[in-house]
């Protein structure tokens, strides 16, 4: 990355110490560079500040009165909104332990007291190069999964528009269970429901409709709709920050007792729980699609010995048993 590989007047530092004359210093040092600067006497004032600003960099000193600055970066880190921004730690001290601790709560680096102009600015830089990096690759890939979700779905839709209103219909499913039960990640389990079937475009269309219909299927048939997933799977599984998605869609058809596909080892809790949360609501989504009512199907479900993991079956029976008719009419 070369020098000018980032506008220094973009960027916004938060320096933070108790001392009036550390923070004359660092703005003498680092406002003719053209950094944008806010300042705050406290960890507390500092805490106030983040909050109505969004500092690239923070410089913060370590020895403060009232909250110090382990403490207030630990507040920094925990807070999702603020939790990305590099902080360097400002000390007098320059013991192995305070160097240590100022990493553990979640620093990147330390600047000693007193100032060096050549450290502050080197240090500084680097740093903001590294972050503004990260933060650009982090847009890139968030575009490039945003496109490659938005081109699977709009080809799964051109291709079996019903089986992707199913794949809707089962994301508005999660999004209601996750409100109730909260879920890990449930990004990667809606992602996987819409993309879940795209590898069905790689059957013929006829075995497709046989599918549908529950027409008689022969057993290479058979197998060849087993594998959807896989070839889902395979579809999605280079794409930047789907592999964990891929690995959910793999094992839809995988029965809890280790049955079904894939045939491997995997059984029971080795079995990714967003896949265990799939299979439950796309079968039950695809049984009241069939104009049985949810009770009934639920019922059904959970005699299912070896389907289903019995304990999330019961929470989605506890969260989606009540008034069937509802949602039985939207997915008709």
């Amino acid at each position: 990355m070369t020098e000018n590989s980032f506008e220094k007047s973009s960027c916004v530092i938060l320096v933070v110490d108790d001392v009036k004359e550390n923070l004359g210093i660092l703005r003498n040092t680092l406002e003719p560079q053209g950094y944008k600067l806010l300042f705050a006497n406290s960890g507390e004032k500092a805490l106030q500040v983040v909050k109505n600003s969004s500092p690239d960099l923070i410089l913060l000193d370590v020895m403060m009165p009232g909250i110090n600055g382990f403490e207030t970066c630990q507040q920094l880190k925990k807070n999702r909104a603020t939790k990305d921004i590099p902080i360097i730690f400002i000390t007098a001290k320059n013991e192995e332990a305070d160097i240590v601790s100022g990493f553990d709560v979640g620093g990147i680096d330390y600047i000693t007291k007193p100032f060096r102009h050549s450290e502050v600015s080197a240090r500084v830089e680097t740093h903001l190069q590294l972050y503004i990096f990260r933060r650009t690759l982090k847009e890139l890939l968030e575009k490039t999964l945003t496109g490659s979700i938005s081109v699977l779905t709009e080809v799964l839709t051109f291709f079996d528009p019903s089986v992707f209103g199913l794949s809707l219909k089962v994301k508005e499913m999660i999004r209601k269970f996750h409100q109730r039960i909260g879920l890990e990640k449930v990004w990667e389990i809606e992602v996987a429901a819409l993309v879940a079937r795209i590898g069905s475009v790689t059957l013929p269309k006829d075995l497709l409709e046989k599918e549908r219909f529950k027409a008689t299927l022969t057993d290479e048939e058979k197998k060849s709709i087993a594998c959807i997933p896989e070839a889902s799977a395979n579809f999605i599984e280079n794409i930047p920050r789907l592999r964990s998605v891929a690995r959910i869609v793999l094992y839809l058809n995988k029965n809890y007792d280790g049955s079904g596909f894939p045939d491997d080892s995997i059984k029971e809790k080795k079995i990714p729980s967003g896949s265990r949360i799939l299979r439950i609501l796309f079968d039950l989504a695809k049984i009241e699609k069939e104009g049985i009512r949810r009770d009934k199907a639920l019922d059904s479900m959970l005699e299912s010995a070896g389907t289903y993991d019995p304990e999330t079956l019961k929470k989605i029976d506890e969260v989606f048993r009540w008034d069937p008719a509802s949602d039985l009419k939207k997915i008709k």
